[in-house]
């Protein structure tokens, strides 16, 4: 089992904290589309009373580094063509095996094409096309 963090002792004060065990609710995206070539960098958060799934955008254009990327967090990065699911080393078990339904839901969420590609990347193993939409346009 994945060690709980933030003074959560067992795991189910960790699945009550994220409303119940059960399928992820809807992602909240705060802007509904992004021009394409632009770069957004978003933070994934859950409301604890919700379970409602909240994306924080971090950056976006020139300003999204990876240096923001942070090993307790889970991020979307857009970048006008495709879709990278970030995991920060220290994201739990339950949030991986739900990563690529977090970014259906995002493409979904931006009325983007449903062919849109989705990549889920780990900390430590990510891909040289993910690594690539760091350098500046």
């Amino acid at each position: 089992r994945d060690v709980l963090e933030h003074g959560i002792t067992n795991e189910t004060e960790w699945w009550k904290l994220l409303g119940g065990k059960g399928p992820v609710g809807p992602v909240v995206v705060p802007e509904p589309s992004l021009p394409h070539g632009v770069r957004r960098l978003m933070r994934v958060a859950v409301d604890a009373e919700t379970s409602r799934v909240e994306l924080h955008e971090a950056a976006m254009g020139p300003s999204v580094t990876r240096s923001l990327l942070q090993s307790d967090d889970l991020f979307i990065l857009d970048d006008g063509h495709e879709v990278y699911v970030w995991l920060g080393a220290n994201v739990n078990s339950a949030w991986r095996s739900r990563a690529l339904s977090l970014g259906i839901e995002y493409v979904r969420a931006t009325g983007r094409a449903s062919t849109t590609p989705i990549a889920r990347m780990l900390e430590g193993a990510e891909s040289t096309s993910f690594l690539n939409t760091f350098r500046a346009p």
